[in-house]
């Protein structure tokens, strides 16, 4: 992930946690086209991380870090991880 105003404050939440769990929800959203062409993809993993971040300097030199989350299973999702598409297709050939 890359290290920039949006994403330190979760950085400095995790250092800085002594012995909670750092426990998140990813979404990726994917979208492309519109009305009879829309398609989507959405994917949500719910997971947390046993394991401080790891650092480290890109060779572009943005600052990144290595975040590794194992799925842990989420109530809201009813599973660790939810898949979902969208294909506005009328007519399947």
């Amino acid at each position: 992930m890359e290290l920039n105003d949006t994403t330190d404050d979760h950085l400095i939440a995790m250092l800085g946690a002594s012995s909670a769990i750092l426990q998140k929800q990813v979404k990726i959203t994917y979208t492309t086209g519109t009305g009879a062409t829309l398609r989507s993809l959405v994917l949500t993993f719910a997971g947390h991380s046993m394991q401080a971040p790891e650092l480290f300097q890109d060779r572009n030199g943005v600052m990144t870090y290595d975040l590794v989350l194992d799925g842990v299973y989420n109530p809201t999702l009813a599973n660790w991880l939810k898949v979902e598409t969208t294909s506005e297709t009328a007519t399947l050939a």
